[in-house]
């Protein structure tokens, strides 16, 4: 397919929902997706790991929660992951070492307090 130097920046745009269900991850050529400070929720998706031209991938402050799934760690141009700001597991999985082209990890501030009231 074709790819595309546009990125989808997100972040601000107040979209909200389940991730797994959002029709931005039918767009598997974008090279940078920043879907930061929306409302989404559920868990990392691993839709994802098709967006195999991915380079920049920004998930921080937002609603998921679950594992780091293995399958980012897969996304061969993959140089900068943000996933901080959520409530996911502090455990990175091994898979980390297999990221060859990924310069920047951020996951600080995970599994936060929920405010329940």
């Amino acid at each position: 397919g074709e790819t595309t130097d546009s990125p989808y920046d997100g972040n601000g745009t107040r979209s909200y929902g389940d991730l797994a269900s959002s029709p931005i991850l039918q767009a598997t050529s974008l090279r940078y997706l920043d879907l930061s400070t929306n409302y989404y929720y559920g868990t990392i998706p691993t839709a994802l790991a098709d967006m195999t031209m991915l380079e920049e991938l920004y998930l921080e402050d937002l609603e998921l929660e679950g594992d780091i799934i293995p399958e980012l760690f897969g996304l061969p141009k993959l140089e900068k992951l943000y996933l901080g700001m959520n409530y996911l597991s502090s455990v990175l999985p091994e898979e980390v070492g297999n990221a060859k082209s990924l310069v920047a990890l951020r996951a600080q501030h995970n599994y936060r307090e929920r405010d329940n009231g």
